[in-house]
């Protein structure tokens, strides 16, 4: 019987693969949260629809709340035979990877990253010293890296992680619950509160209202749209003010809808009653409403900056990329789904055949393979 430690910050949306580890009779499962929720209101801006979320995230596997305690995190550290850290940000993130070295345990790293760039702080050091760092953590201190991603892993190959030790184990949401959610929503009901016919094309954004997600430049496509288009902005965030003016300047006001934060129980519900995503981060290392879009049944429109976009962003055929901050290229792309109703609809059904592909099932299966493969599982 093989003892597997997962250690993460905070529940996320995204348990289902713990629930379907638990069923394996070879193993024993736990998962160790370290964050107090203290701590983890306190990270406001970037996590600021963390009050969205409704669910139990805790129900169906064995989980520990640490909250912070490096004793309680110390002693599940000492029954695993095989630790997942998520990252490595942390200090008791480091500090668990290092004991866990120490005890001879069996390691598993996780990231992200999709690039790496300087910031006005590090002055461009990091660019020459994070690819060093990276590979004495992944090659030498870890036993293997999971990415949840073709995006990471390419970066991972581009500074020099041999692409052995990385396995691409998909980022993925409860396919069960959103699935369950499409099958009882009526999609007419909400898009009656949009003033929108069967005839009327929905564009849907959903993501925090701050720089980075840069909500302004998909007003400002949106802006060039037929009128028998509308908007829905699910969110909230700094940039309230700024979205609110630029609605009223660019007199869209009665095609643009904020409902505001959406209780995660419902938010399938909205995607659903909408036809297609509009994705705008300029740094998004992976990107989970494009999964939770196409698994209802609407296709995409992403940056290149979402990590998301090499696994499930087929041009053309589950959505569509483009540049960055080029809100002439996004204007485009919006506009051709405007004029083709018929095809994003077409697009719509090969989007939700897509994530069959791309699920909580291959996530699990991809663990389990490694297990095996290195022996660590009979």
């Amino acid at each position: 019987m093989m003892h597997l430690l997962y250690i993460g910050e905070n529940p996320i949306q995204n348990t289902r693969p713990y629930r379907l580890m638990q069923l394996h009779p070879s193993l024993q499962v736990k998962v160790v949260y370290t964050g107090s929720h203290t701590a983890f209101a306190a990270r406001q801006q970037e996590h600021i629809t963390q009050a969205a979320f409704d669910l139990d995230l805790l129900k169906g596997y064995t989980s520990i709340l640490a909250d912070g305690k490096w004793s309680v995190i110390k002693n599940e550290l000492n029954w695993a035979d095989v630790i997942v850290i998520y990252g490595h940000h942390s200090s008791l993130f480091k500090k668990a990877l290092f004991y866990g070295f120490i005890k001879r345990k069996k390691i598993i790293l996780t990231t992200d990253a999709t690039y790496k760039e300087a910031t006005a702080q590090s002055k461009g050091w990091k660019l020459w010293v994070k690819p060093f760092l990276l590979r004495l953590l992944y090659q030498h201190l870890a036993d293997a890296v999971w990415v949840p991603s073709t995006a990471s892993q390419q970066f991972l190959e581009s500074i020099g992680i041999r692409s052995s030790v990385i396995t691409v184990t998909p980022y993925v949401v409860d396919e069960d619950f959103f699935s369950s959610v499409v099958a009882s929503t009526n999609r007419n009901i909400l898009r009656h509160t949009w003033n929108a016919l069967a005839k009327e094309v929905v564009f849907i954004y959903c993501a925090k209202w701050i720089e980075r997600k840069r909500p302004l430049d998909v007003l400002k496509a949106f802006a060039n749209m037929p009128n028998n288009c509308r908007l829905v902005m699910i969110g909230e965030g700094p940039l309230r003010l700024a979205i609110e003016q630029m609605i009223n300047d660019l007199t869209i006001s009665e095609r643009v809808f904020l409902p505001g934060l959406i209780k995660y129980s419902e938010l399938p519900k909205y995607y659903y009653s909408a036809d297609l995503l509009v994705f705008s981060s300029d740094h998004e290392p992976y990107g989970l409403p494009v999964n939770e879009a196409m698994l209802c049944s609407i296709p995409v429109i992403v940056s290149n900056r979402i990590g998301a976009r090499l696994d499930l962003v087929e041009e053309g055929k589950t959505g569509w990329v483009y540049e960055s901050a080029n809100v002439q290229s996004l204007t485009e792309k919006m506009l051709y789904a405007a004029l083709h109703q018929d095809t994003i609809q077409s697009m719509g059904k090969l989007a939700f055949e897509k994530m069959k592909y791309w699920s909580s099932e291959v996530n699990v299966q991809r663990q389990i393979d490694l297990f095996m493969a290195k022996g660590w599982l009979n």
